[in-house]
Formats: structure tokens, sequence, C-alpha cells
């Protein structure tokens, strides 16, 4: 099996009566099409992959030639292969790739051009052009709650507080933050390993979740080796006291939090 394999971005037309080439071209369209095939071809997986993909630039029609490591290229072939569904068009491309496509079809349709995306090794494609129109994406996202672990490298924020978690999982990411909740705590985490309760955005179709949007819900506490259970025990109602402090009837509040009826 090839090592790697071609993901081509083909742009056609006329330009004056005469077949499209670079020389119709202003430098800023050229930077567009640039552009919409980094973001194609940048998976998530590889932050720099988008950058550092060779891309040959060939006359007559304009054609974004990339080589792409196995594993990419059969991400975005299957991709492809699954824009064909009805029900949930274009929601097997990631997000980035997702903007490029209508990107890529805003130009066509400016310039009245017509281009193609996808794969020669496989010929598998998909078509731009004045008539066909780009399926809208259904976003299926959802809200769930996740615990990530990492080293605070950053904390704090003069208007947007935030902590910045280095992940062996997710990469660097950055979380929103309530400003009270960073005032109190008791004990500088700052180039700490610490455990996160966040709330992140989900999409169900691209199994990706959406830090970018991610805020906080809590510091998350481990018994420590060096703690007995009681020890542990009474620090958790220690540090939850003051969630309680305004619950009149702690026991009526525990019945009803178990799913009890009154």
């Amino acid at each position: 099996m090839a090592a790697h394999r071609k993901f081509v971005l083909k742009v056609s037309g006329d330009r004056k009566g005469k077949p499209l080439s670079l020389e119709h071209l202003i430098l800023e369209d050229l930077q567009k099409l640039l552009d919409i095939q980094r973001n194609l071809i940048y998976t998530g997986a590889e932050p720099s992959l988008g950058r550092e993909t060779p891309i040959a630039i060939e006359s007559g029609s304009i054609m974004l030639t990339a080589m792409l490591p196995v594993a990419t290229a059969m991400q975005l072939e299957g991709a492809i292969m699954g824009a064909s569904d009805e029900a949930y068009p274009l929601a097997t491309f990631y997000r980035s790739q997702q903007s490029a496509l209508r990107d890529l079809d805003k130009f066509v349709k400016k310039h009245r051009l017509q281009a193609f995306v996808g794969s020669p090794d496989k010929d598998i494609w998909i078509e731009f052009n004045q008539h066909k129109v780009l399926p809208q994406v259904v976003d299926r996202t959802t809200l769930v709650e996740l615990e990530v672990k990492g080293e605070v490298t950053d904390i704090g924020g003069q208007k947007k507080p935030n902590i910045h978690l280095s992940t062996q999982h997710f990469g660097n990411i950055k979380v929103a933050s309530d400003r009270q909740l960073l005032a109190e705590l008791e004990k500088n985490y700052l180039y700490k390993s610490v455990t996160l309760r966040i709330e992140v955005p989900y999409n169900l179709d691209t199994d990706e979740y959406e830090f970018g949007a991610a805020r906080l819900v809590d510091f998350v506490e481990y018994k420590r080796a060096d703690e007995s259970a009681t020890d542990y025990l009474d620090r958790l109602i220690a540090t939850a006291t003051d969630d309680w402090k305004d619950i009149e009837d702690t026991e009526q509040w525990l019945h009803q939090l178990r799913g009890y009826e009154d």
C-alpha cells in the first residue's frame, strides 16, 4: 500500500473567452483557494498537517494537489462518499472541512466557475457549479460533562477568566471559568496536575468535542494516597458544606435527588 495518496482541488471554466489559468486569478483569489485546500486536508488530528503538506499548482486549469498520509486521505474519501447521505449531508466532514466546502461553493458561484474536490486514486469527487446547491449540514451537537486531566499552564484572565490545560489525550485546551470560582480556590494550581470536570459540546456525527466552547464545572478531588477513607470523606463534606448551606431540609433534598417521590 502506498504511503501517501493524492487529494485534489481542481477549478476550471472560462475567463474572457479563454480557458482558466493562473494568469486569470489575482493573488487574493489564489490565496483563497490555498486556504480552502489547507482547511480541507486539516483533520484536527495533526495541527501542522495543513501547513506542511506540499501543494502543486498546474496551469491550464487551477489544480491544487496535496500528497496526504493514507489515514488522512481515507477520512476525506469516506467523508466525500458520505456526502450523498440525504439525511445528514456533509455531516461526516470535520467542522473546518465543512467551512472550506462552503467557501469553495461561494468562490465558484461568484466567479462562475466549476470545481471538483476529491481523490483521483479512488475516483471519488464532489462537484461544485452554478446550479448545484450545497446541502445544509444538520448540526447534531449535545452538551456533555467530561473529566479531563492535565497540567495547568495558565490560569486567570482579566476579562475572560479561563484555565489553560495541557492534556495527553486532547492536546492543549482552554476552559472558560467563572471569576468567583477561580477567586475561591484555596491553593495555587499553576503547573500542577489536576482533573477538571467541564461542560463541552459534543458532535454526534463527527465524534468530536468542541473544546473552544468548554466551560469549567469544578475541580475534581480524588482520595490522596496518604489519607484514610474517613479523612477523605471529611474533606469532601467540608468542601461541599457551602453548597448545602441554603438547603433547610437536607434529608428531603437528598431523598428527591435520589429520585424518590414525595
